[in-house]
């Protein structure tokens, strides 16, 4: 079977910067979106990556260099260990400034040359850069500070390649009409309009040649600047300037169907990559998926939220329910440890956890620890199974548009409404009118039916717990193998027996412990 190909990608991972919760959401999200389009049908490939080279590139002191490098490797090794732990797998990774990236930077410039020529043009420049991590800190010459060391940045005047994105303003334009969900959420889109819409500046692609940069193409005196390097990621990690075999892999997974980004880099995604694009003669992205700034509360740091002592209680279900709960509408948002141990313990521990074992308690106890069947002439209304018809749709509609906040919200509402049918028969468990027994077990049945579709809706937010509550209802075909819209509403057979739960979520006293025993912060100190 021929499935349609979605290509997904996140921005590179910047080890010189120690991983924050916003790049952790940017990771999960993306997975998130990974996984969801998989149950509906789609060949996916999910692309990540990192940049590591500005430590072995920087012009500094040996001993510098060596404590930069040793910052960059935990950098990394603390985001693999925080992607290992929310269950964020790829299926396709860049490491920028590779071989093939280099290669692919080379093939990309070389495009825009020979297809665009005066797109691209030579001209002075004036602005700030940090020579010791190798960093473009301004665009002007008033002082700033590096963002990575903190250092003053240096002032730097000389010649740069530079693209003339100013001429692009019209074709922008135009595709933002023509191409109303360009940028998700819309009230983000509209951000853009109005950006382009007050006039673009052309933007410098180069800068003097530095150590470890990729060279300008027949110039070696000048490398390729950070802003093309990272995003021409999304064209080398599916092949682009490779060989055959690569050639083959980019036609197949090009244009990209989503860009994950933050609204921090929402303008170079959304204005300057598909200018350079149209420069290229390239297919655009079809969407780009902007999420907000997300940070902590105050009198919480990132480095403790993410802290090395914080990693044993944070639960990667937990964590990727919270954020996607919290920020999945593309608001800028707060979080902290207790925000966390408190949502947890609220909508997962009380609310999931504890509808899934009541559900799989009242079929052990009074069906033989078998899904039950609903009568052939029940009396009961098929208020969950109406239901369930809209809240797949909306769901699926939600998910498709990155709108993971709503659609979760919907779920807990399709859930409360199965814990009050629950509760209005729960006096007829022990009936022994053979009516009022009937009843009750026709709504069982429905309310398992209803968990399935639960577990089928929320798997791509909720993997683990997912699993394990369809392995609980009897289930031995792999949760992630379903179809969205294939998986029929009676999914779970009759008479099928029932396996163990339990519930996954201890972390959230943990934290919770943890976020009381901090020193609150004295306003005035």
């Amino acid at each position: 079977m021929a499935y349609t190909k979605f290509y997904l990608t996140t921005p590179v991972f910047d080890a010189s910067f120690a991983p924050n919760v916003g790049s952790l959401y940017t990771a999960i999200l993306g997975d998130a979106i990974a996984r969801h389009r998989r149950m509906c049908g789609f060949d996916v490939a999910f692309l990540m990556g990192t940049d590591t080279h500005r430590a072995s590139g920087a012009d500094s002191f040996q001993n510098s260099k060596a404590g930069q490098t040793d910052s960059v490797d935990e950098n990394e090794r603390k985001f693999s260990e925080l992607l290992k732990i929310a269950g964020v797998h790829s299926t396709h990774f860049e490491q920028a400034y590779s071989r093939q990236h280099a290669q692919a930077v080379e093939a990309l410039l070389r495009r825009v040359l020979r297809r665009s020529h005066l797109s691209i043009y030579k001209g002075p420049y004036e602005g700030r850069r940090c020579e010791h991590d190798q960093i473009e800190v301004s665009d002007s010459a008033g002082p700033a500070n590096c963002e990575i060391c903190g250092r003053a940045a240096e002032l730097v005047n000389e010649e740069r390649y530079f693209f003339r994105l100013s001429s692009f303003q019209g074709r922008l334009t135009a595709l933002y009409k023509s191409c109303l969900e360009f940028v998700q959420p819309a009230w983000r889109f509209e951000e853009i309009r109005r950006f382009v819409a007050g006039g673009l500046s052309d933007i410098p692609i180069s800068c003097r040649r530095s150590k470890g940069g990729i060279p300008w193409p027949d110039d070696p005196d000048h490398s390729v600047n950070e802003r093309c390097v990272e995003l021409a990621c999304y064209l080398s990690g599916v092949g682009f300037g490779q060989s055959e075999s690569g050639a083959d892999e980019f036609a197949k997974y090009w244009p990209a169907n989503a860009h994950v980004a933050s609204s921090a880099a929402l303008r170079d995604h959304a204005v300057s990559w598909p200018a350079f694009l149209m420069a290229a003669d390239l297919p655009l992205p079809r969407h780009i998926c902007a999420h907000g700034t997300i940070s902590v509360e105050p009198g919480e740091t990132e480095e403790g939220f993410l802290s090395d002592s914080n990693l044993p209680a944070l639960e990667g279900d937990a964590l990727r329910y919270y954020l996607l709960r919290k920020a999945g509408d593309g608001s800028d948002v707060r979080v902290s440890s207790s925000g966390l141990a408190h949502c947890s313990r609220k909508d997962l521990d009380e609310g999931l956890v504890r509808l899934a074992n009541q559900i799989l308690t009242m079929v052990a106890r009074d069906c033989h620890g078998k899904i039950p069947a609903r009568s052939l002439f029940s009396s009961v209304e098929p208020t969950i199974e109406i239901m369930a018809a809209d809240i797949r749709a909306e769901v699926r509609f939600l998910l498709d548009s990155f709108n993971f906040s709503d659609a979760l919200g919907k779920i807990w509402s399709f859930m409360e409404t199965i814990d009050g049918l629950l509760e209005s028969t729960a006096s007829f468990e022990h009936a022994t009118d053979a009516g009022e027994k009937q009843r009750f077990t026709d709504v069982l049945s429905d309310a398992c039916q209803g968990l399935g579709l639960i577990t089928l809706l929320l798997h791509p937010i909720l993997p683990a717990t997912t699993d394990a509550i369809w392995r609980s209802l009897g289930q031995t075909t792999r949760l992630e193998d379903q179809l969205i819209d294939e998986t029929p509403w009676n999914s779970l057979r009759p008479g099928k027996p029932i396996g163990k739960f339990e519930g996954l979520f201890h972390g959230a006293g943990k934290l919770q412990r943890a976020a009381s025993a901090k020193p609150e912060t004295n306003p005035g100190s």
